[in-house]
């Protein structure tokens, strides 16, 4: 039998080693490969994780300057420098100058990556809304609302109602009610849980929740007016003519009596304002009042709110931080704008209302016609409790700073 020989073990090492070396840069390189993927996907993680925060805290920013400016700013431009970002390695700053609208420039960095978000803001006054408040909004059994537009310039409007709250049942249509614009509840809410529709009852607008709550200003009682003591025993009726005025005492209307309003008068109340049983508080044609409350307003039963303007913006009550109450309870129609973001309002009219109205809270009873006066739309931001909203928004990323 024939023997056949593989060469020597020298021989057979030589032709092995060469084979080894080959797998071992084989997977020298597969290993710097894997290294380098590696390495270039925590780098592309590294990034977007900085191009995130960056975005965030330019977003932070733009929120930071709608809040100052929904604040007492003056409506002047302003800057503010680099921020820390809580609990991020981010800054943000911000810069808002005005023209026909006013614009806000945020920019938010972080690990030498910026990020910067735009935003053009105007202002609206609280009284775009129909009813906004903190809290509840009630209304009751078959109720009217829509649209008053005497100058048929908002014919498309629709009314909004906004309520910071996400409690259940925080908004309620009782039967037979109808509301033709959108319902805004608070951040994070459920419409279908914070909105109660009864039996009968219809939105035809859109239920969402808001982005932000909605910040409701104090009312800063103006600092020109002429003060003076209420009399103790008047002779009824009172005329109050034009003027500036801060009574430092509540005010009372007696049982039948009249306190009449001619020309344009600016008001400041200490205390409550009392409209007794019967009483009547009349702005006569061509005048205006503007009521700013220290105290609650209540009326009694048959008393009368008569603003013979037919204006809502006419009549504009502004509650401060001590106005806890506004109950009208007119026998006649009532036209006016209410502004008291610390007040339970409750509304018992036997005639309708026109106007808005802004508070902690909101209730009207059953049977009512609610109708929100379209010219509110069209007064000036600057002379009313208002706020800015952003009107367009774009974004804008850098390449390192």
């Amino acid at each position: 039998m024939d023997t056949i020989t593989i060469g020597s073990k020298a021989e057979r090492s030589g032709m092995i080693m060469p084979l080894v070396a080959t797998i071992v840069v084989f997977i020298f390189l597969i290993g710097i490969a894997m290294l380098k993927i590696g390495f270039g996907s925590r780098f592309i993680a590294a990034r977007t994780s900085s191009e995130i925060t960056a975005r965030t805290a330019a977003d932070a920013g733009l929120a930071s300057a709608i809040h100052l400016m929904n604040g007492t700013w003056d409506r002047e431009p302003f800057s503010v420098t680099p921020t820390p970002l809580q609990n991020t390695r981010a800054t943000y700053s911000y810069t808002v100058t005005n023209g026909p609208n006013f614009t806000i420039r945020s920019t938010g960095i972080a690990d030498q990556i910026s990020r910067a978000v735009f935003a053009m803001t105007w202002a609206t006054s609280f009284w775009s809304y129909a009813i906004a408040v903190e809290n509840n909004i009630t209304f009751g059994q078959k109720i009217v609302i829509d649209v008053w537009d005497p100058e048929g310039t908002h014919t498309d409007f629709a009314p909004t109602i906004a309520t910071n709250s996400t409690e259940e049942g925080a908004v309620t249509l009782k039967p037979n009610s109808e509301l033709p614009g959108d319902v805004v509840v608070g951040p994070g809410g459920n419409p279908e849980s914070v909105i109660e529709v009864q039996p009968n009852s219809d939105i035809q607008g859109d239920t969402y929740a808001a982005d932000t709550a909605i910040d409701f200003p104090d009312v800063i009682v103006p600092s020109d007016l002429t003060r003076t003591d209420w009399p103790e025993d008047p002779c009824w009726p009172v005329l109050i003519t034009e003027g500036r005025y801060a009574y430092n005492s509540p005010i009372t209307i007696p049982n039948s009596k009249t306190l009449r309003i001619s020309g344009d008068v600016v008001m400041y109340v200490a205390g409550n304002i009392d409209i007794r049983q019967g009483a009547t508080l009349s702005i006569e044609e061509d005048s205006s009042l503007s009521l700013y409350l220290g105290g609650s307003f209540i009326t009694g039963q048959n008393s009368e709110v008569i603003n013979q303007t037919l204006d809502a913006t006419k009549l504009l009550m502004y509650g401060t931080a001590t106005c806890t109450s506004i109950q009208i309870k007119n026998s006649g129609d009532f036209y006016g704008a209410v502004y008291a973001p610390s007040a339970d309002m409750r509304i018992y009219n036997s005639g309708a209302t026109y106007g808005a109205f802004t508070g902690y809270s909101f209730d009207m009873k059953n049977s009512s016609e609610f109708h929100y006066d379209a010219r509110l739309l069209d007064m000036d931001p600057s002379n009313v409790p208002s706020f800015f909203m952003v009107q367009r928004w774009w974004e804008r990323g850098d390449e390192g700073i």
